[in-house]
């Protein structure tokens, strides 16, 4: 399918990645969460996940798992017009670690419902209460895109929650965007597996300076890895360094392939980001130098990617 106009500024949507048949469930009553599985497909390596949907009662999330149940779970987030099957690769490789994967599908998109209002804020607070309801206490987070705006919410408004951080290419608008959606995208002529209204409203958001979500990096005290796509993508790879550099306790690594690291590069993306999954909460992580390092300066490396993975 071919991206629709206007889309490409916030991520690259409506890919083949975004399909599926939309899932609900409904009739419970409001804060009791229920989960109902749903039809799957195979993952990526053989590696079936296990979709299943949750009620929280101002909106269902759909959701996919993969791997052991056992040990601290990685919580997948995605990109704008893409849904939670697109992590399936990832999650595979997590799988084959002894990691449990939960890839969610964020309200609009996926096998979640349609509540018609969209930014990151509510994501976030879907996410948070997603979480809750399941029981989980800790986890890793990984989001892309507009989940990786979602995923910093979630990391500065519940610190205790997130152990490591993984953003892919998705930083704060700079301060000096105009902001607005001045060339709004056209809806495509055939219906969308996602809300389309969600388009328009994050669209805006993402495009938003807001001094408070710089100042908010400050304050997220999970050790984090920043993805960039290079100049490639359509984010200004500037931004990513201004990002890490906000950020506490912070790595930069740029894989030059654009702003879809993790499906365009994926073996490049999952050696940047495991080792960063899998070092004690005490270590750096193992591809980083050891030893001190300033806060103000993040450790930066460029990777660039095997032709096969392009």
């Amino acid at each position: 399918m071919e991206p629709a106009r206007g889309l490409e500024p916030l991520t690259c949507c409506l890919q083949d990645s975004c399909s599926g048949q939309l899932s609900y469930a409904g009739g419970t009553p409001q804060g009791y969460p229920t989960v109902r599985p749903v039809s799957s497909g195979a993952g990526s390596f053989g590696i079936v996940p296990t979709p299943a949907t949750v009620d929280l009662g101002h909106v269902t999330l759909g959701y996919r798992t993969t791997g052991s149940p056992d040990g601290l779970p990685v919580v997948l987030l995605h990109g704008l017009g893409e849904d939670a099957a697109g992590w399936d690769r990832f999650a595979a490789e997590l799988a084959d670690r002894g990691r449990q994967a939960i890839a969610v599908d964020l309200r609009g998109h996926g096998t979640s419902s349609h509540p018609g209002e969209y930014s990151f804020e509510l994501m976030a607070g879907d996410v948070l209460a997603f979480l809750a309801s399941l029981g989980h206490t800790r986890i890793d987070l990984v989001g892309h895109s507009m989940g990786g705006m979602v995923a910093q919410l979630v990391a500065v408004r519940s610190p205790d929650l997130v152990r490591r951080l993984v953003i892919e290419d998705a930083p704060p608008a700079a301060l000096d965007s105009p902001g607005g959606d001045p060339d709004p995208p056209s809806p495509p002529a055939e219906p969308t597996p996602f809300d389309w209204a969600a388009v328009s409203a994050i669209r805006v958001d993402a495009r938003t300076p807001d001094p408070a979500r710089w100042a908010a990096l400050r304050r997220i005290t999970a050790p984090t890895l920043w993805l960039s796509g290079g100049p490639a993508s359509h984010v200004d790879p500037s931004r990513s360094v201004a990002a890490a550099t906000a950020t506490p306790t912070a790595d930069l690594v740029t894989i030059a392939v654009g702003h879809n690291i993790h499906t365009d590069a994926p073996a490049e993306f999952a050696a940047a980001v495991l080792p960063h999954l899998t070092a004690r909460q005490t270590e750096r992580p193992p591809t980083a130098p050891k030893g001190h390092r300033d806060a103000t300066q993040p450790q930066v490396r460029t990777e660039p990617a095997a032709d096969s993975a392009r």
